[in-house]
């Protein structure tokens, strides 16, 4: 066997050498779709978190200062008494629309988010833990975080 015929014959790849090295690749990209769904997932909660957080905070600051919670606003209204407070918070909604209810003192929550592993992450960070029980629960698009 000469050298030349040598090199002909083994220069490409074989058909299982292509096929371990498509699977590798797909295994790869699974994992990176699976991390990259569960990043996103986290930063869904981490905004509405904050975004409630904030929202709270106004909300039990307009209490100690008035010594009353604001009149009940419809869903994606700020209290006309609170323009300037949640305005300045900045928040932004692209989950969804908040609403405030005087009776009992509640932020809720109606989000087009379809996903419950974002809404108990959220409770997991602002109350119990579980979406049934607390002060944040609700299920599938409605929830409600209730200040005391």
């Amino acid at each position: 066997m000469t050298v030349s015929s040598r090199f002909t014959r083994n220069s490409g790849f074989t058909l299982i050498e292509i096929m371990i090295v498509v699977t590798i690749i797909g295994l790869l990209a699974a994992i990176a779709v699976q991390t990259f769904r569960q990043v996103k997932s986290a930063s869904r909660a981490t905004v509405i978190t904050n975004d409630l957080r904030l929202l709270r905070d106004a909300f039990q600051l307009y209490v100690l200062e008035y010594g009353e919670w604001p009149e009940t606003a419809e869903a994606g209204k700020t209290p006309p008494e609170m323009k300037g407070a949640v305005q300045d918070l900045g928040i932004k909604r692209p989950y969804g629309e908040w609403q405030w209810v005087r009776t009992p003192p509640e932020i809720r929550l109606i989000t087009l988010i379809d996903d419950p592993e974002v809404m108990q992450k959220v409770d997991e960070r602002i109350d119990d833990g579980n979406l049934a029980t607390g002060n944040f629960s609700g299920s599938g698009l409605n929830f409600s975080l209730t200040l005391e």
